[in-house]
């Protein structure tokens, strides 16, 4: 599989990086999308087109061995397993009955964060931890992965008005269960 994606990227230095992500995170994949199918041919389908999403979006991934770019992996290969089995593509589905694991938060790497900002971010990501994972997936790309509409939209398979009204209904949710914990 790693040689045909490597086909797809033009440099050098794209493909050695896309081959440490490859390494990186195709275990994690492979995890998430069994909770999706049963059988390994399907699997394996998803992981490869997971791959493939990745590889239209690789301008977007900085380092390699990150939270960030592992929660990213996770929701493509999340969000891929879903458009399969949405588009037909059901043979093997399974019901998933795991939440997969939320990935480590990243260190906030300023000097002299107030205690209060630290605690005030940690409550703003419990607070959207406790939204719907469909809202939780596209409000991270499009605010902590800084991801255009376009490109949410390629990697979620949801149309460019749908990750919008997403958005839209997300935010809402999130202040309203921030304004219910007394946050804002």
């Amino acid at each position: 599989m790693l040689a045909t994606l490597l086909l797809l990227i033009d440099s050098e230095e794209d493909q050695r990086k896309f081959e440490e992500l490859y390494h990186q995170y195709k275990q994690l994949m492979f995890y998430v999308a069994r909770d999706y199918f049963h059988k390994e041919s399907a699997i394996e389908d998803a992981v490869q087109e997971a791959f493939i999403r990745i590889i239209k979006n690789f301008s977007k991934i900085g380092e390699i061995n990150c939270p960030q770019t592992k929660h990213f992996i996770v929701i493509v290969i999340r969000s891929t397993c879903i458009d399969l089995l949405r588009t037909g593509k059901r043979e093997g589905a399974a019901i998933p009955w795991e939440e997969v694991p939320e990935t480590e938060e990243p260190e906030d790497r300023r000097p002299g964060v107030q205690l209060e900002e630290k605690e005030a971010y940690e409550q703003l990501l419990e607070t959207l931890r406790s939204l719907p994972q469909t809202y939780r997936d596209v409000m991270t790309l499009r605010h902590i992965q800084k991801l255009s509409l376009d490109q949410i939209s390629s990697i979620t398979g949801f149309s460019v008005d749908y990750v919008k009204k997403i958005l839209q209904r997300g935010k809402k949710k999130l202040a309203k269960a921030l304004e219910e914990k007394e946050v804002i």
